[in-house]
């Protein structure tokens, strides 16, 4: 199997991805898929990691009651297994420290406008080229804001795929990329979600990359 072509006009998607996902509300995620035309399963903690190639976690899940089982090692796991995590933007009180994340990696309240330009500082394995390829002005938005909660204290592990000006300062952490053994992890800060809802053609294209592991892709450290 290769690409397909979705549902919505100039996108398409990698066909042999199993995708699983975690969402605690609005069901925005699996909503979208469905208009990609994409097939996906809904996760919990009796699911086996295993059967998959791609799983996304939704917007603020980490955060969400009912959902503790996502806190430890089990995701990491699949990740080093040879899969692909994507974690949406995660927002709470304060700080929010990631002790499940594979390194360090702090979230706070940041608003950075959607006016603001982004500059792409290297492209992260195939998440910003295949199988949409994605320019930096892609990211930009006339209306709204880019994100509310981002990265803002991480290990130097993380490769920063993008970078915003907000007050004078350059804030990396739009995607972060991580490759992790035979897998990948990849923390955006940006809120998709909002965009998705809008149902924002670049957005779609993030989410088809997204879910698309190239077919004999080589993780490259």
């Amino acid at each position: 199997k290769g690409l397909q072509l979705s549902f919505i006009p100039e996108v398409v998607y990698q066909e042999n991805s199993k995708v699983g996902v975690v969402e605690a509300s609005e069901d925005i995620l699996s909503n979208s898929l469905k208009k990609l035309g994409v097939s996906f399963d809904r996760l919990d903690q009796k699911s086996n990691l295993g059967n998959y190639k791609v799983i996304l976690l939704g917007a603020g899940v980490y955060s969400r009651k009912g959902y503790e089982w996502i806190r430890n090692e089990k995701l990491l796991t699949f990740v080093k297994k040879g899969g692909r995590m994507i974690v949406f933007d995660q927002f709470g009180p304060g700080k929010l420290s990631f002790h499940f994340a594979p390194f360090a990696l702090k979230a706070e309240f940041l608003p950075i406008e959607g006016r603001e330009s982004v500059t792409i500082k290297q492209r992260g394995g195939a998440i910003l080229n295949y199988p949409n390829f994605i320019n930096a002005a892609d990211f930009m938005r006339e209306k709204g804001e880019l994100g509310m909660f981002f990265a803002k204290e991480y290990s130097a592990k993380y490769q920063e795929l993008l970078q915003v000006k907000s007050n004078q300062e350059l804030v990396r952490s739009g995607i972060l990329y991580l490759p992790l053994d035979k897998g990948e992890y990849v923390y955006t800060s940006f809120n998709w979600s909002k965009r998705l809802k809008e149902e924002d053609l670049v957005a779609f294209k993030i989410l088809a990359n997204f879910i698309s592991v190239p077919e004999n892709f080589d993780i490259q450290p």
